[in-house]
């Protein structure tokens, strides 16, 4: 069972510990960096410890937006028109095993029960297992890029 649960003082340093194998580390901050966003973004950010029953195995950072994905500001409550997936990860000791879907797929509910219906990404074009990972699962691409990036997509 996968859940989703706040990053807090309960578990921040457990969540700096994961860290994707050693040839994606180039794709993906490291989740002390997206903590220290999280932090500076801190009025809208939302960080999650991904978590199999009780044992963390990920991390995700999801961000509302009004406009597009190159809109850093924040939206102002109610404006929203979904969120943006900042960051998502699973740390390698537990890829391959279906986690990274499974909180996918509570990061959808979490958003369609706010009533909103739209998530946003970035991937870089070279990551083409994430890029595969992502269209297997709804995403399709805007035509946007973004910081060199290509933006996708996926309506709830």
């Amino acid at each position: 069972m996968i859940s989703l649960r706040p990053v807090d003082a309960s578990n921040y340093e457990e969540c700096i510990a994961l860290s994707v194998a050693p040839d994606q580390q180039r794709f993906v901050a490291s989740n002390l960096q997206s903590l220290a966003d999280a932090y500076v973004w801190r009025e809208a950010a939302e960080p999650y410890a991904v978590y199999a029953d009780d044992e963390m195995v990920g991390f995700g950072l999801l961000f509302p937006f009004a406009g597009g994905v190159a809109d850093d500001s924040v939206p102002e409550p109610g404006t929203e028109r979904g969120y943006i997936i900042v960051r998502l990860m699973v740390d390698e000791r537990f890829q391959g095993r279906g986690h990274g879907r499974a909180a996918l797929d509570a990061i959808v509910n979490l958003i369609r029960a706010r009533g909103l219906r739209e998530l946003r990404l970035s991937v870089a074009p070279e990551n083409a297992q994430a890029l595969e990972f992502y269209r297997g699962n709804g995403f399709v691409e805007t035509g946007e890029i973004h910081g060199g990036e290509i933006v996708m997509e996926r309506r709830l």
